[in-house]
């Protein structure tokens, strides 16, 4: 696996070090392997603890954060409360490093390898147009996706997620996976409804209320999916085929270009920033342009190819894109 590792192996002992160093190596970082012991159990002032706010300051970039066991050490309460739901993996298990080391490939999509290149349209406008039209709804054959919608506790019963089936099937006791936003929590469908009547099955299209086991309202937002365990992976970075009904104006940054203004990039029900990477010589886009361009989100969102989305700049829609590659 070629994959770039950071560690500090020498030490870093004062506070400039520490801002010059650490926070660079986080910020490049795409995964981050918090290796824990026993000596996590001494730490006296978790606020100023240089591995606690290492930490924290990469929950705040959204970096992906898996707990590494490396002695055996049960992971104490306070990381537990501070960090939920986090990958927790036994380095004293082959077989749990074994999967790691498979999840890192597949979270970097090492082995994925494009078929196009890039940054040159996968579609003729033709294709591209009906593509659009067809928008994101796919087939019973396909695994199961549900793009949150609304998130309700009832008491009794417990967490009620809405929206509509975009592909797949669902019944009652179906394993799950909410993903998104960093986030990868197992669950099960316990109880379906649609239209406020109980069904034993869904299928696409229809728009329903499923309880998620286990999960309270914190666990799920807007913007994410629930969907069948390892179908789908989510990424910040997307490689689109992109056409524009407006003028927008962009600005030249070496190699790159980027727009000028705020963008909002709607993926399904998820509204996320993020900017524009155009091809090379690009300094304006006029109406009803069709090029291809590389979108890097503020957030992680799921993403598939063949995902139509819209961009943004306030209320206005500007353009609509096809993902290409991730």
């Amino acid at each position: 696996m070629n994959v770039e590792c950071w560690m500090d192996i020498s030490g870093i002992e004062s506070n400039a070090q520490f801002v010059s160093v650490i926070i660079r190596a986080i910020d490049e970082a795409e995964i981050i392997l918090f290796m824990y012991s026993k000596s996590h159990k001494s730490i006296q002032n978790y606020e100023n603890d240089w591995t606690i706010r290492e930490l924290n300051y990469a929950q705040e970039r959204n970096k992906r954060i898996v707990f590494v066991n490396i002695d055996g050490t049960e992971l104490i309460s306070w990381f537990v409360f501070m960090f939920p739901k986090k990958q927790q993996v036994n380095a004293q298990s082959n077989e749990e490093i074994a999967k790691l080391i498979k999840d890192i490939g597949h979270w970097l999509k090492i082995d994925k390898k494009p078929s196009l290149p890039r940054m040159e349209l996968a579609y003729s406008k033709e294709e591209f147009t009906s593509l659009v039209k067809k928008g994101n709804m796919g087939s019973a054959s396909q695994p199961f996706l549900l793009a949150v919608q609304e998130t309700f506790f009832i008491t009794g019963r417990g967490l009620v997620v809405t929206g509509m089936v975009e592909s797949g099937t669902l019944r009652v006791g179906d394993s799950l996976s909410v993903i998104g936003f960093g986030k990868n929590i197992s669950t099960v469908c316990t109880r379906l409804e649609k239209y406020r009547k109980l069904i034993d099955v869904a299928h696409p299209g229809d728009t329903i209320g499923l309880t998620l086991r286990g999960l309270d309202k914190s666990d799920v937002s807007i913007g994410q999916v629930v969907s069948q365990p390892s179908s789908i992976s989510e990424s910040n970075t997307l490689y689109c085929d992109c056409l524009f009904f407006s003028d927008m104006k962009v600005r030249n940054s070496g190699f790159e270009t980027t727009s000028d203004q705020p963008l909002t990039f709607c993926i399904r029900t998820a509204e996320v920033a993020g900017k524009l990477v155009l091809p090379n010589g690009i300094n304006h886009i006029s109406p009803n342009a069709y090029i291809p361009v590389k979108a890097v989100l503020n957030n992680f969102v799921p993403i598939n190819k063949g995902l139509v989305f819209a961009i943004r700049i306030k209320n206005k829609t500007v353009g609509v894109g096809i993902v290409k590659h991730t």
